[in-house]
């Protein structure tokens, strides 16, 4: 019940021939998620025409977005009592400082993009392209076996 190393080139072909239907399985889901962080990606990426605030977090809890569950602030912008809040994509509530800087659009009602916060951008590569290099890397490998069967 350990790992057992294949011994010819033939066994070795088949072995990888065996993980492609993982990936073609696995490159929609892939790809779904990849949709999902592109939209959330096009739907903030006109926050830089807002301005820069400053503001100090006044509460930390969680809300529903689609089907996840996001880590929300509300945040007081210096200087007046406008309370505003940020829905974060990621996990990092916990190691954000207590005074942030945010882009804001002037509406309180509109929720604020901090600038501590990681862009959609590098997750939404992840998942378009690690399937893709897969496969790419299945049928190199691939042809190289094919050439030490054939010699």
């Amino acid at each position: 019940m350990g790992f057992k190393l294949l011994a010819s080139s033939e066994e070795n072909l088949s072995a990888i021939r065996g993980g492609v239907p993982f990936l073609w399985i696995l490159l929609p889901i892939s790809w779904a998620f990849g949709a999902y962080y592109l939209h959330e990606h096009m739907s903030n990426s006109n926050k830089y025409n807002n301005h820069l605030e400053t503001g100090i977090v006044v509460s930390k809890d969680f809300t529903k977005v689609g089907i996840m569950k996001r880590p929300r602030l509300k945040i007081r912008i210096d200087g007046k009592e406008i309370i505003v809040s940020a829905v974060l994509s990621m996990d990092g509530i916990n190691d954000l400082p207590e005074r942030v800087f945010f882009y804001y659009s002037g509406d309180p009602k509109k929720e604020v993009y901090l600038t501590q916060e990681t862009s959609a951008l590098t997750i939404l590569l992840f998942f378009f392209l690690t399937p893709l290099i897969g496969l790419v890397f299945i049928k190199w490998y691939e042809k190289i076996l094919l050439r030490k069967i054939k010699a």
